[in-house]
């Protein structure tokens, strides 16, 4: 085939136009795929940011609830220190053992809704008035002979706290009416009996049921276990007492020298302003 020069020019124009419309084509399309590509590695760096701030936050939110929690169980366990104290102290006033106070803290509760500290100040009443009708006097002595309640047993030891009350919570119950038995209970523990009335119609019976109920729970702080509360709390009543001491001691040592440099400065500011 003959082809001019003419005809080659025309096919190297045409040809060119073409390499250069595809070549614009490509760049085009490059250009299209760089700009997708910038997207989505914006897209995916703004992902990785909201995660990244996202694990902050949790991590924040892990530390506040660490703190929150850690915080709760000393303050938990600050209290159960002192609950084993006030356990400790009164059921030796009130003649019971720690399980038992418990037990009738439960029962005054769940019968009569009388609060803990309403039941711990009426035992105290009671065992006060029992203690002076076994020495021979009182003015619970008279009621408890009229209804034939022992307060010893037949070796002359006393009988235990909890019996004497049973023997009582009794006597309430078979009373003829709901004033005899609101007195026998303000006789027994002042004005806070009036409360205790419902537990007490319900006999020793009814209170060794609702005793029994408490044990059930698993809620008991037993005798040794409070006995070790009460040992670390003295320990770090103690302990404090000891750094008290110790604090006294180094400011005793400081305060002489202080308040002579003191009074240097003093002596000195004054010459100065004269």
């Amino acid at each position: 085939m003959n082809y001019t020069v003419q005809t080659i020019n025309i096919d190297l124009v045409v040809n060119t136009a073409v390499i250069e419309r595809e070549m614009e084509q490509a760049r085009r399309a490059v250009q299209r795929s760089m700009q997708s590509i910038s997207g989505e590695l914006q897209t995916a760096q703004q992902n990785l940011d909201q995660a990244t701030a996202k694990v902050r936050n949790l991590s924040r939110a892990f530390a506040e609830i660490a703190r929150v929690a850690f915080t709760a169980t000393l303050r938990s366990f600050n209290e159960l220190v002192q609950e084993a104290d006030r356990l400790d102290k009164v059921s030796d006033a009130v003649g019971l053992t720690v399980e038992e106070l418990q037990e009738l803290r439960f029962a005054a509760e769940q019968a009569a809704s009388v609060t803990g500290q309403t039941l711990d100040a009426s035992m105290q009443r009671f065992a006060q008035g029992v203690g002076e009708a076994a020495r021979g006097g009182g003015e619970l002595k008279k009621t408890i002979e009229d209804l034939g309640i022992e307060l010893f047993n037949t070796d002359g030891t006393m009988r235990r706290q909890i019996d004497i009350l049973g023997d009582f919570a009794d006597q309430v119950a078979s009373a003829g009416s709901e004033q005899a038995q609101l007195s026998l209970a303000v006789k027994a523990f002042g004005s806070e009996g009036a409360g205790l009335v419902n537990l007490l119609r319900q006999g020793s019976v009814g209170l060794e049921d609702l005793r029994e109920q408490f044990s059930q729970t698993g809620a008991m702080l037993d005798t040794e276990t409070v006995d070790s509360f009460v040992r670390f709390n003295d320990s770090l009543n103690i302990l404090r007492q000891q750094a008290e001491v110790l604090r006294v001691a180094v400011f005793s040592d400081l305060i002489g020298p202080l308040a002579d440099y003191v009074e240097w400065l003093a002596r000195t500011e004054s010459g100065q302003a004269q």
